[in-house]
């Protein structure tokens, strides 16, 4: 009884890990290659920066690369492809 409960639960582990790893790839399918394996840091995100003129800028998303590279993109809706800023 114990060994089939102790297996139950490794089963459905198993499943909340396939569907997870399922929906990150489905959410990242429209990503460059180059971005599939980045981690998305900033949506729509407001930075300043203060002192003897203030800079402002807002990010639309920027994604940390496996190298720690962060990599801003300008997202475009509709028919529009989302490319990466030039560096």
């Amino acid at each position: 009884m114990i060994e089939q409960m102790i297996a139950g639960g490794m089963l459905i582990l198993l499943l909340i890990w396939v569907l997870h790893r399922l929906k990150r790839q489905r959410d990242q399918a429209w990503l460059p290659r180059e971005l599939r394996r980045a981690t998305l840091v900033y949506a729509e995100q407001l930075f300043r920066a203060r002192g003897p003129i203030t800079l402002t800028a807002k990010v639309d998303r920027g994604y940390r690369d496996p190298a720690g590279i962060i990599i801003l993109i300008e997202l475009k809706i509709g028919s529009v492809t989302a490319y990466p800023s030039p560096t």
